[in-house]
């Protein structure tokens, strides 16, 4: 597991390493399982971790504050600087987030020349007296304070299935439980999967093929995790979960898991014990030094409503309603021609929060070239958003398209626009899995950010809540299932 990232090796382009890796999803798989076999547990959990968006971790390695305690020691300094020097040329090479058929011939040579360099470097620095765990990958030690707040799950899928969930205990300790999933295995998972691409591809039959799969997933997933873990029937405040998808299940709503049918009642569906977020690696949920958030947040709002031939007229009612609650905090609101590219980029390198309601685009085999539709049908790529440090980034709100649509060549990847936003430095996001509807939309922001702004005090962590009461809201006035399954959050 310890060569996996290598595969996405730093000195090729993004888009090889993301096709290299394509072809290497079941080595996770089957090495996690080979540890739960023989009753390694935490490491199943370390490798599956290291198994998880790899291109996204080995990116943000370059980003990796190398201020390392010296103690007068001058060839430690030496190589951190040099480190330092190359890790931020890697980072500012185009390579770094364009596709290889951008390149020119001395940008792909120079890439080839200081990825091996950065190679050799983290390797002597391992060799040093006290650096022996310098940049390798997070043990369960390292990993357990994302669990904080909350289980995170993550689900194996092969011939047999287990759910790996990482509990922290009060001391802060962290524990891996394994729990059996008997009713699946991987080619059940990928059958589920291809009915629900089915139903966005225009199934008559929509609701009922959403409440077969939601049935299945609650049955044969979700509830043993549930039982396993001993949740009750939450009966104020649910406690919060998060989960970490990959494979088939990357593609799967497992937030809605549940019976919707005449015959449900209370506690036959996910939402009556947890909240759930979703992660695209525990790691991302680790506290990377984020300064305390602002009283008064910083607030972008970006509605396109007149895209040619894909007109979003709601857009302007669901910024207007976020300006409204917002009133007593700074606010910046650009509609349609005053979004352009540059200035999305520059208001989003200020703020705190930022709401984005426009189209967005998923590009199948393409994911850096995925992005949000502004002016003019400009598109702001996810390439553009990644290299875009973000230092004041709190919360997003992505009102758009497929937003957090992965690319199913590489599910273990989390190559969508939610993550990448994550990336570029925010906590929190909402996204969506699918297309939303027009008239749903300015519904579910204005509850979200009723919650996160609630007795004129913002608080970015309430966003969970305020989609968990929303998507409620909709459910239960009757609206289908397309109109509030897409809904998710991600990250903190």
């Amino acid at each position: 597991m310890s060569l996996l990232p290598r595969v996405a090796w730093l000195g090729i382009s993004v888009e090889d390493q993301y096709t290299l890796l394509a072809k290497f999803g079941h080595v996770t798989r089957e090495a996690v399982f080979a540890a739960i076999s023989e009753g390694e547990i935490a490491r199943a959990l370390e490798w599956a971790e290291q198994g998880r968006s790899i291109v996204w971790q080995n990116l943000l390695s370059l980003r990796v504050p190398l201020d390392e305690p010296l103690h007068g020691n001058p060839e430690l300094f030496k190589l951190l600087t040099r480190l330092k020097a190359i890790s931020r040329q890697l980072e500012h090479t185009k390579g770094a987030w364009t596709l290889s058929d951008g390149l020119l011939a001395h940008e792909t040579e120079d890439r080839m020349k200081l990825a091996p360099e950065r190679d050799e470097l983290i390797n002597m620095i391992q060799h040093m007296p006290g650096q022996e765990n310098f940049m390798k990958p997070n043990s369960l030690h390292h990993l357990a304070p994302a669990a904080r707040e909350g289980p995170i799950v993550f689900i194996n899928l092969l011939w047999t299935c287990s759910a790996l969930v990482l509990l922290t205990d009060d001391q802060g300790i962290g524990h891996v439980v394994d729990i059996p999933l008997e009713r699946v295995t991987l080619k059940k998972a990928e059958h589920l999967s291809e009915r629900k691409a089915q139903v966005n591809g225009g199934n008559k039959d929509v609701d009922a093929v959403f409440k077969d799969i939601l049935h299945t997933l609650w049955t044969d997933y979700v509830q043993p995790i549930v039982d396993g873990l001993g949740y009750s029937v939450a009966e104020q405040r649910p406690p919060r979960l998060w989960w970490c998808t990959a494979g088939p299940l990357a593609f799967l709503p497992i937030h809605a898991a549940g019976r919707y049918d005449t015959a449900a009642k209370v506690g036959d569906k996910l939402s009556d014990y947890v909240v759930s977020s979703y992660t695209p690696s525990i790691a991302t949920l680790l506290d990377q030094s984020h300064p305390s958030p602002p009283e008064s947040p910083r607030i972008l709002t970006v509605a396109v409503s007149d895209t040619p031939g894909m007109a979003l007229q709601s857009t302007l009612k669901e910024v207007e309603s976020i300006h409204h609650l917002a009133a007593t905090m700074h606010t910046v609101g650009l509609k349609n021609k005053e979004a352009t590219k540059n200035r999305v980029l520059d208001e989003l390198g200020q703020c705190n929060w930022a709401h984005l309601a426009c189209h967005g685009v998923q590009v199948g085999g393409k994911p850096m070239s995925s992005g949000l539709i502004l002016t003019d049908k400009t598109k702001l790529e996810l390439s553009e958003i990644v290299k875009t440090k973000l230092p004041a980034a709190e919360f997003v709100y992505l009102s758009a398209c497929e937003t957090a649509v992965g690319d199913q060549g590489i599910p273990e990847e989390s190559a969508h626009l939610a993550a990448g936003m994550l990336f570029a430095g925010f906590r929190g996001a909402i996204a969506t899995m699918w297309a939303i509807k027009d008239s749903v939309a300015p519904r579910v922001a204005e509850d979200v950010y009723s919650h996160m702004l609630k007795d004129g005090k913002a608080d970015q962590e309430e966003a969970v809540y305020g989609l968990h009461e929303a998507v409620r809201k909709l459910r239960v006035g009757g609206e289908t299932f397309e109109s509030w399954v897409p809904f998710i959050h991600i990250g903190r």
